[in-house]
């Protein structure tokens, strides 16, 4: 199961909390979207698998951005050591509006969907969570109408000018295309795009470089889709669906899972994530090294904090897309947009 599909059938799983914990005692802690959909009530009622879960970090050209922007992406997260400190702390998302605008001045617009498909919703959330802009809080209170949520759309009524004009009508494939074309200078997305242009488009591969998002004043969060494997209530063996599912989330087999995926299933478990799959995919050598959420990186799901029936509304009707849509395609202003999405809001409270 993946994402919110876990949180809709809580009723009907079994509780896996001695095994999680067993795993998570040695592997280390699950990340933040894994715990955040994986409990209900405070209990695991699905197991956090690397299947399904993958990051949308931002992918890069090399080149563009030596050119246009004047910064050495795999010199600020380089492959195998720990990234530059001073580019990675200037590495924010002011940093990114100037880069976008540099690049599409340049004629190679970032490709940034902001449509209410789940690309888009996925690496909003990213800014909005940077910003400490919540829509619902963790007790399900209303809170879209904060001085965060105004920051938050007043940066998107800057970037959008420097974006492709249809990207509020691209679907989950349109960025892949963007940046496999050559058209763009960065995505956020899995790895996906980039293993496409190895096949199809292999002097875009080239120059391609993964690493982590730009950070907010409350951090840096990369936007993922999290997976896991759950155990029917109704099961007549779920002693063996247990013991499978502890063999399959051990480290030897979770290492063949990351090198059959070239690195694109991320280990929710911390100790996982030091597979040298990341360290030797290419070309370049190295590109993904910094994909896998490490060191100041939180992985995230759209809809946190919100009670996950709640999040998971937020996410199907792309509430935070609709408002950025609204403040700088339709003519509102944010004050305007925000009334909007709390009118959504109360409107899935009442279902």
């Amino acid at each position: 199961m993946s994402d919110w599909y876990v949180a809709a059938q809580a009723h009907n799983l079994q509780s896996v909390d001695e095994l999680v914990s067993s795993l998570i005692g040695e592997h280390g802690k699950v990340l933040l979207g894994s715990e955040y959909i994986g409990k209900h009530k405070g209990h695991w009622i699905a197991v956090p698998t690397g299947v399904q879960t993958t990051g949308q970090n931002p992918c890069a050209r090399i080149d563009h951005f030596k050119q246009f922007v004047g910064l050495d992406v795999t010199r600020m997260y380089p492959a195998g050591a720990s990234p530059d400190e001073a580019l990675a702390d200037a590495w924010t998302w002011d940093a990114f509006l100037v880069a976008a605008e540099k690049c599409a001045k340049e004629g190679y617009p970032f490709g940034m969907p902001l449509s209410t498909c789940s690309d888009a919703i996925n690496w909003v959330s990213a800014v909005f969570a940077g910003q400490g802009a919540q829509l619902v809080d963790a007790e399900g209170n209303i809170t879209v109408k904060s001085n965060e949520v105004k920051e938050v759309l007043a940066w998107f009524k800057k970037i959008v000018p420097s974006l492709p004009p249809s990207v509020f009508a691209w679907d989950n494939a349109s960025n892949n295309k963007w940046l496999i074309s050559g058209q763009g200078a960065l995505i956020m997305n899995p790895p996906g795009a980039w293993a496409v242009a190895v096949r199809d488009a292999p002097k875009v591969a080239e120059q391609l470089w993964t690493f982590h998002s730009p950070k907010g004043p409350k951090g840096r969060f990369d936007p993922c889709n999290f997976g896991f494997w759950g155990i029917w209530g109704f099961s007549p063996n779920a002693a063996a669906a247990k013991s499978l599912l502890r063999h399959l989330s051990t480290r030897s087999s979770v290492e063949k899972l990351v090198a059959g995926s070239h690195g694109v299933d991320i280990p929710p478990f911390e100790k996982l994530r030091d597979f040298k799959t990341w360290e030797e995919e290419k070309p370049p050598s190295g590109t993904l090294y910094n994909y896998p959420p490490r060191r100041d990186v939180t992985a995230l799901l759209a809809g946190y904090p919100a009670p996950t029936s709640l999040g998971a509304q937020m996410f199907a009707q792309g509430t935070i897309c609709k408002m950025v849509a609204q403040c700088t395609q339709q003519g509102k202003s944010i004050d305007q947009a925000i009334d909007l999405a709390r009118t959504e809001l109360e409107g899935f409270m009442r279902t």
